[in-house]
């Protein structure tokens, strides 16, 4: 009897955590995304990664709309200039990270795949795209060895400024985020910062020296990517709830008498 009244409360108990789990996902967290398993961008010895400057500079308006006109008595090329460092501090500032985005001497950026700089200037842009990244991977596929940014002619100051951003994150080896859609590295990047999803990514990829050689390093919770998986998928979650829910069922069974219908009071 108490057997059979241990089944009946542990299917009653298992009904109930199964509807208030329902609004947790605790399967694969897609929280950021790799371009291809885990690339990183070329650095010189000190950890920097150089991006380097055409001559052209786009023409940007509605800089009196951005950021509460911060921007407005800006030249377009005060303002261009600006975006770019505070788009790069965006991603240098991520904590548990090895290395640092800057400006290369010179303007020796162009559209050229194979001169292995990683450049921003005017290109063609296909008509969906206000902008693009073209990461190259070496021969080893482990490491991105140029990455021209192309950037359109004009654009809204808000707008230029969020994808420069997004694009320096493909730079980086992040492909586009489909889960948080506030995350910088989706297709949305509706705001000009990092999320705690875009600075997880980058902070795999590219570990503190502590965790270098370790490339599958997650420092936030079950965090996951396209190529490493959550800790907590919802087998696990069953794995170890299991023995919870057959010590309930077990006292509720001989605490009280049987009967069908809801748990006795």
């Amino acid at each position: 009897m108490v057997v059979g009244k241990s089944v009946y409360y542990f299917l009653q108990l298992g009904l109930k955590v199964t509807v208030l789990s329902a609004p947790f996902n605790f399967g694969i967290a897609n929280a950021f995304t790799y371009l291809a398993d885990g690339a990183t961008t070329t650095q010189d010895s000190g950890g920097q990664i150089s991006f380097y400057l055409s001559s052209d500079v786009p023409t940007l308006s509605e800089k009196e709309e951005f950021e509460n006109g911060i921007y407005a008595s800006f030249t377009d090329q005060a303002a261009y200039a600006e975006i770019l460092k505070r788009a790069m501090a965006l991603w240098n500032n991520v904590p548990g990270k090895y290395y640092t985005l800057v400006i290369g001497s010179g303007s020796l950026g162009k559209q050229d795949a194979s001169d292995n700089l990683n450049s921003i200037a005017f290109g063609n842009l296909s008509l969906s795209a206000g902008a693009s990244a073209s990461p190259v991977l070496g021969n080893n596929g482990k490491n991105i060895v140029d990455c021209d940014i192309t950037i359109p002619e004009s654009a809204t100051l808000s707008y230029f400024a969020k994808a420069i951003a997004h694009e320096l994150g493909h730079c980086l080896g992040l492909g586009h985020e489909h889960k948080d859609h506030y995350a910088l590295m989706s297709y949305n990047f509706s705001e000009f910062k990092v999320t705690l999803d875009d600075a997880a990514g980058v902070a795999t990829l590219y570990p503190a020296s502590s965790h270098s050689a370790d490339k599958n390093f997650v420092p936030c919770g079950n965090l996951g990517s396209s190529g490493h998986k959550s800790s907590l998928g919802l087998s696990a979650f069953w794995a170890l709830l299991f023995p919870l829910l057959l010590s309930s069922s077990l006292r509720l069974a001989k605490k009280h008498t049987f009967k069908w219908g809801p748990r006795p009071k």
